[in-house]
């Protein structure tokens, strides 16, 4: 099994190691509500894009169906004339540069 698949498990079906990071669970909280805070407050660096953007991803780890709905949510907004342009970090691809624009003759895992 690979480790991906291994991991994919511990994290749905619960593993005693898991509870190895509850200390962290704790800290991590915090560095996000002060995070959030600093937002709310105007402070800090805060990026505004010029034109809308719908963030997927960060839910869950693997298999959810965010594929799926980026597609779908790619095709509602092109039949009502939209311009839809998508970002991903890539997992699991190897770019030879960074950052990298895969065309639509390129396959996304080159």
């Amino acid at each position: 099994m690979a480790f991906t698949d291994r991991l994919l498990d511990a994290w749905y079906k619960g593993h005693p190691a898991l509870a190895l990071l509850r200390p962290l669970e704790g800290l991590y909280r915090r560095v996000v509500e002060r995070k959030r805070a600093r937002f709310l407050a105007g402070e800090g660096d805060i990026y505004r894009a010029p034109v809308p953007v719908i963030v997927v991803g960060n839910i869950t780890v693997g298999g959810t169906g965010k594929t799926p709905l980026i597609l779908w949510m790619i095709e509602h907004c092109r039949r009502r004339g939209l311009r839809v342009g998508v970002v991903s970090r890539g997992y699991g691809a190897t770019p030879p540069s960074l950052p990298w624009r895969v065309l639509p003759e390129q396959s996304a895992s080159a």
